[in-house]
């Protein structure tokens, strides 16, 4: 899924953002660069201006003297240089991470459809890997930017200084760059195949392993089932793996290398013969040791912009996956319709059909029902019918393939997402439980933005104020202890609660459960509905549960079956139509009849 958008596209892209989320530091990378490039130029002209000093007879007194005002002004140029690139070190930190919230951002405004499918989070993955160092990626690459025209201007203004030598010395210079450098670009490029490979495929087994060794929740069947031995030998075949590309990786710098050497030789010896010819027919000893620290400084420069050239290629190479994902589109309307203040919400599904991007297979058919406003609805089915797919599709998360959705008479598609989002409270079978407060957890917003009135009332609605009363700092109690050490577990019941609470909390016009109670066991289940049930009086609702009890209370029950609905009416005129709601129920009856001690516990299950 990455595209290729080149190194001049993400050079531009790169100051753009640098533009507009820190322009000074472009001012700073000017002066790193300025004092880059004149620290080492400083160097070599001192041992020249030494012994030219000594060639004129200087004193002693005199040489101490130069010598200290010399090394002073190179220690006062050393320290600006290094201080502006630890300065700017830091500040890219701080740059990479602004455009990582954005990055994160974005992921949350792509639609879920698209999150399930296997190529895009594997972009996303990858694209993280821009984000989430200092030694790749969007930060590295103005480091190494920085770094590559100091090298340049350097390498110009050695060339120039040796030029004053000889000009064939700066041709013979540049042909041997030229072939120095296409000899590490080819390494850089393999080295960088071979690195794809490797993070796209192996790493992220690799990574896959340790966290399933590390994973507490993972502990009890690796010890029961003797997974141990088994995944200590999926991971060594990962590590190995990635032993061998790192070493192919290391092998074919090892050429390189080799062929720098037979370079740099071939260069040493044309430059430091002439240079001793010279010396012998009348060059001034402090040209000649000027001329020394040129060739060996252009050495430098060569090798560096060469090395450079090929980790700015490589970062480029992560921020094509990184800029794949800021640039997708999305389909969230932010520009539609808002829904006016409502009490309720209306839902019609007029032949919609859905199938998953990257499959041909029909999730639902040409489905057509209607909840109307204040409609209390069961949605029922065996796993797999598409029932999780029909909350997604209300809630805006989805697409259909065909058809239209209309909420209160008007397209989904054509609503404000965002505004329309607001009006429902969606209450899944694996709700998110943060270790927060449990306040933050019910009203999902900082404690300082809680309406605490309103949470205690919702609190006192989901049956939670005994559970907050027992608790020595009340709904300030963490849940968990990730964050905090004195943070609690909840019960699953409880845990529904407080899910509850925060659907209460927004006080919305649209309730959607799918399956919530689908963890605890009937009687834990048959109570959190008859809360929904008590609280929920004027909202539309939708109730998802492979339990049929939750369907007594339901003024309409739908049957999806074969990706349609097959039957719809409340629970007598189901059980009277003899289909597939009436089986389902006659087995979970007999189910219940055959585990329950009473007929109390039965009547209040079915």
């Amino acid at each position: 899924m990455k595209n290729n958008y080149g190194f001049i596209s993400n050079l531009i892209f790169s100051y753009r953002k640098l533009y507009q989320l820190q322009r000074k530091q472009i001012i700073f990378q000017i002066i790193e660069i300025i004092f880059a490039v004149l620290t080492p130029i400083i160097a070599v002209l001192i041992p020249s201006l030494i012994v030219n000093s000594l060639q004129n007879g200087i004193t002693i007194n005199d040489m101490v003297l130069l010598c200290f005002f010399i090394f002073i002004g190179y220690g006062f140029v050393s320290a600006i240089n290094s201080y502006v690139s630890k300065r700017n070190f830091f500040r890219y930190i701080s740059y990479r991470q602004l455009i990582f919230v954005e990055y994160q951002e974005k992921a949350i405004t792509v639609p879920l459809s698209d999150w399930e499918s296997e190529s895009f989070k594997q972009a996303y993955y990858a694209g993280t890997h821009a984000l989430n160092s200092n030694s790749r990626g969007v930060e590295d690459f103005h480091i190494k930017f920085t770094a590559l025209i100091s090298s340049i201007i350097g390498f110009i203004i050695y060339c120039g200084i040796a030029s004053s030598l000889n000009g064939w010395i700066v041709v013979i210079l540049i042909v041997l760059t030229l072939f120095h450098f296409s000899f590490f670009n080819k390494a850089v490029k393999d080295d960088n195949k071979i690195t794809e490979e490797i993070i796209s495929s192996i790493y992220k087994q690799w990574e896959y392993f340790i966290k399933i060794k590390c994973d507490t929740k993972a502990a009890k069947d690796i010890r029961i089932y003797e997974l141990g031995n088994w995944l200590l030998g999926k991971h060594h075949q990962a590590s190995k793996k990635l032993y061998e590309g790192n070493k192919r990786i290391k092998l074919n710098y090892f050429r390189y290398e080799f062929i720098g050497i037979i370079i740099q030789f071939i260069r040493d010896i044309l430059c430091y013969g002439y240079l001793i010819i010279q010396l012998k027919n009348g060059l001034d000893p402090s040209l000649f040791v000027l001329y020394i620290g040129i060739i060996i400084g252009i050495s430098k420069w060569v090798s560096d912009i060469a090395t450079i050239s090929g980790n700015l290629y490589a970062d480029s190479s992560y921020m094509n996956n990184m800029r794949y994902i800021l640039d997708y589109k999305t389909t969230e309307n932010q520009f539609g319709e808002n829904i006016s203040s409502v009490d309720s919400i209306s839902i019609e599904f007029k032949n919609v059909s859905f199938s998953y991007p990257e499959s041909d297979r029909l999730i639902l058919d040409n489905v057509s029902f209607k909840i109307n406003h204040g409609e209390k609805v069961a949605l029922v089915g065996i796993n797999g019918a598409g029932k999780s797919t029909i909350v997604k599709l209300i809630c805006g998360f989805y697409t259909p393939t065909s058809g239209i959705i209309l909420i209160n008479d008007m397209p989904l598609n054509d609503l404000n997402q965002k505004e329309y989002l607001k009006y429902c409270s969606c209450v899944f079978q694996d709700s998110l439980i943060m270790s927060t407060p449990i306040c933050e957890n019910i009203a999902c917003v900082p404690s300082n933005q809680i309406d605490y009135t309103r949470l205690e009332r919702v609190i006192n609605e989901a049956g939670l104020s005994d559970k907050i009363n027992s608790l020595v700092d009340g709904y300030h109690t963490y849940i968990g202890t990730e964050i905090n050490e004195n943070g609690i577990n909840l019960s699953g019941g409880e845990i529904q609660k407080v899910i509850l609470a925060r659907a209460l909390y927004h006080h919305n016009a649209l309730f959607l459960l799918d399956e919530p109670t689908a963890a605890l066991d009937a009687i834990a289940e048959n109570k959190v509905y008859a809360l929904y049930d008590e609280t929920i009086k004027y909202a539309t609702s939708l109730f998802i549960s492979h339990r049929l009890s939750s369907t007594k209370f339901c003024d309409k029950i739908l049957v999806l079956s074969n990706s349609k609905i097959t039957e719809s009416g409340n629970h007598d005129e189901l059980i009277n139509l003899n289909g597939l709601y009436a089986k389902m129920f006659k087995i979970q009856s007999q189910y219940y009849e055959e585990g329950c001690e009473t007929n109390e516990i039965q009547t209040n299950l079915i």
